[in-house]
């Protein structure tokens, strides 16, 4: 029932909350120039007003759109101060190998 127009609109404003989610200066550019950003941003506010999105990140996006021209290199400073926090830790969690038994040593 939905076309795939709407879909790939829903889609793309639901991937632009993890650019919100997890700021970084290499983002930033990409994230305000889509074309999207308008939606993104009225979701991104609706989830902060539900608890779902960190208060640090949302008060750091709120001084960031309020802000002039001048104020956003502050802003930017500070996002790489917390940025590392925001990030879960990546770790790979590696698998067991499974020793494969051949038939050599099934024989002995």
């Amino acid at each position: 029932g939905i076309t795939r127009n709407l879909y790939a609109a829903v889609r793309d404003i639901w991937m632009l909350q993890i650019d919100f989610d997890y700021p970084s200066v290499s983002k930033l550019d990409h994230l305000l120039s889509n074309s999207r950003f308008r939606q993104a941003w009225h979701l991104f506010n609706v989830r902060n007003e539900f608890g779902q999105v960190e208060p640090e990140v949302f008060s750091w996006w709120d001084a960031y759109m309020a802000s002039v021209a001048e104020d956003k290199t502050e802003l930017l400073v500070q996002l790489v101060d917390i940025a590392p926090s925001l990030h879960p830790a990546k770790r790979k969690k590696r698998k067991k190998s499974r020793r494969r038994i051949r038939s050599q040593e099934v024989s002995e």
